[in-house]
């Protein structure tokens, strides 16, 4: 087996560990056991089990990134793929969740491991959109607009939604869309 097939295959297995397990649970053993392989093996790969988690969630950035990256370069208009980054939004949630809650109550262990791939993560999803933007701007479907700056206020207010989807109780007054706050952001902007 190729040597980055291996090393993929672990990063899945890891994932599928800490989502289970949590961060401080997780053994490399588990990952070894779940993959029908010894621990020593992954010390082939991986020196410890840090460098395993930020690869694994360098991985799951990546992968989406390029998701996110089809999305906005696909021949859409702009609330269409506000809608289609949405929908992956609520996909990824379902993918990682209930796992990313016990990994989220370990965030003093496991954010200084991330900070800087999550730092890129957001910092390159908002370029994807606001060139997206920029690109409806030059096209004439938008009046110039802060496109960085409602970019990221959109990613914030899809992050709260993400954060806030297992408690929809506690939404009151808020629309059970947030697209809604997106077509409030760009209605100013519009070119009818």
């Amino acid at each position: 087996m190729a040597k980055q097939q291996k090393f993929d295959e672990i990063l899945d297995a890891a994932v599928k560990t800490f989502l289970r397990y949590g961060f401080k649970k997780t053994t490399l053993e588990d990952v070894a056991d779940a993959l029908g392989m010894t621990k020593s093996s992954i010390y082939h790969y991986f020196n410890n089990k840090e460098e395993l988690l930020q690869e694994s969630i360098r991985k799951i950035f990546k992968n989406t990134l390029a998701d996110y990256k089809n999305i906005f370069n696909a021949d859409n208009t702009i609330m269409v793929s506000y809608f289609k980054m949405y929908e992956l939004f609520l996909v990824t949630t379902r993918q990682y969740s209930p796992g990313s809650i016990e990994i989220a109550g370990e965030m003093p262990e496991v954010f200084p491991i991330m900070r800087d791939d999550y730092y890129a993560f957001h910092t390159d999803l908002v370029q994807i959109m606001t060139d997206r933007l920029e690109q409806e701007v030059e096209k004439g479907r938008l009046k110039p607009l802060p496109a960085k700056d409602i970019n990221t206020m959109i990613v914030l207010i899809f992050k709260n939604y993400m954060m806030l989807a297992p408690h929809t109780d506690e939404l009151n007054g808020f629309p059970d869309n947030p697209l809604h706050f997106v077509s409030v952001l760009l209605q100013p902007y519009l070119i009818h």
